[in-house]
C-alpha cells in the first residue's frame, strides 16, 4: 500500500513537472510573487503589523525576477499598512519609495491602489486638500476601469475627508454615491 501511495505521488509529480516544461522560471517566480502580494494585501486589511513586518521582509529579500511593478506595489502596501497602524512617517517613506518607482505604463489598479494610498495618508496628516486631490484622481482612474469597487473605496475616502471636515451633507453624498454603485 505504502509502496502504491509513492509510486502515485511521483507520477503525480512528473505529470505536473511536464505542465510547467512550457513555462519559464522567471514566470513561476513572477507568479508565485503575485499571489504573495494578494495574500498580503488581504492579510493588511485585517492585521496592518503582521502584515507590515511580512512586506518589510519581503522587501529586504525581493527577488532578482521581480519586476517593478511588483515591487511599487509592496511599497504601496507597506505605506498603506502604516497609515492602518497610524505611524504617518513611515507611511510616507514608503509612499515615496512607491511614487518613485510609478510609471504611467503601470496597470490603472496599481495606479488607483497608489492614488487610493495616498488620499488615506494625506487624511491621517490631515492635509485635506491634498487628500480630496489624491481621491479625485483615485475616482478618476476608477471611470476608465469602469468597475463599481473602485468608484466605491474612492467616494468613500472623499466622504471620509468630508466627515473629518464636518461637512456632513457632503459626507453622506459621497458615503450614498459609493454605496449605491456597489
Amino acid at each position: 500500500m505504502k509502496l502504491k501511495k509513492e509510486v502515485l505521488l511521483l507520477a503525480l509529480t512528473l505529470i505536473m513537472g511536464i505542465g510547467f516544461l512550457g513555462s519559464s522560471t522567471g514566470q513561476i517566480q513572477e507568479d508565485s510573487l503575485n499571489i504573495q502580494l494578494n495574500r498580503l494585501n488581504k492579510i493588511r486589511a485585517k492585521e496592518p503589523l503582521s502584515a507590515k513586518n511580512e512586506l518589510l521582509q519581503l522587501i529586504a529579500n525581493f527577488p532578482e525576477s521581480g519586476t517593478k511593478e511588483q515591487l511599487f506595489s509592496t511599497y504601496t502596501l507597506l505605506g498603506s499598512s502604516y497609515e492602518r497602524i497610524s505611524q504617518p512617517d513611515s507611511a510616507r517613506y514608503a509612499l515615496e519609495k512607491a511614487r518613485k518607482l510609478f510609471s504611467d505604463d503601470f496597470d490603472l489598479r496599481n495606479q488607483f491602489d497608489l492614488r487610493k494610498t495616498l488620499g488615506s495618508y494625506y487624511r491621517l496628516i490631515q492635509t485635506y486638500d491634498s487628500a480630496v486631490f489624491q481621491f479625485e484622481l483615485a475616482v478618476k482612474l476608477a471611470e476608465q476601469m469602469d468597475m463599481p469597487y473602485y468608484f466605491a473605496v474612492a467616494y468613500n475616502g472623499l466622504g471620509n475627508v468630508a466627515m473629518d471636515r464636518v461637512q456632513l451633507n457632503t459626507a453622506f453624498d459621497y458615503f450614498f454615491k459609493g454605496r449605491t454603485l456597489l
